[in-house]
């Protein structure tokens, strides 16, 4: 496994590396190697074609969804910034195994990435925006 990249004190800390998060990541062995954080508001079918990308993914193993092949195990965390077109409903319907943090309110881009990253229990955190689609080995091609 590939080891995270030290940008030095400062840059660990902005990268949201913090060190008592590594350690606590190094520390759990069921721990997934990466989390993967989406903020999504009112964008369900990016966030769709976003989520099936990563289920795709040959490099990312997600219980009950992908091969156990896969070189990184995963979580998905999506921060649902009180979408009202059906977002919610199409996550639970079709990706039951997202992590979603449903805020009552619009919390913002950078507060509900925040919000994922507080729950995330990866080594590595990579976030996503909703209208991206996960190339198959891009997540091996970064680590």
């Amino acid at each position: 496994m590939a080891e995270p990249h030290s940008l030095g004190d400062q840059g660990d800390a902005a990268a949201g590396l913090r060190p008592s998060r590594l350690r606590a990541a190094e520390s759990d062995p069921a721990a997934p190697d990466v989390s993967v954080v989406i903020v999504n508001w009112n964008v369900r079918d990016l966030l769709r074609r976003c989520l099936a990308s990563i289920a795709g993914s040959d490099d990312l193993f997600l219980a009950g969804v992908s091969q156990p092949a896969s070189r990184w195990t995963a979580e998905v965390i999506v921060v649902d910034n009180a979408s009202t077109d059906g977002s919610r409903a199409m996550l639970a319907g079709e990706f039951p195994w997202v992590r979603l943090i449903a805020n009552a309110d619009n919390a913002g881009f950078t507060r509900a990435n925040n919000q994922g990253l507080a729950v995330s229990r990866g080594r590595f955190v990579l976030f996503l925006n909703p209208d991206t689609e996960l190339a198959a080995d891009a997540v091996t091609t970064m680590l």
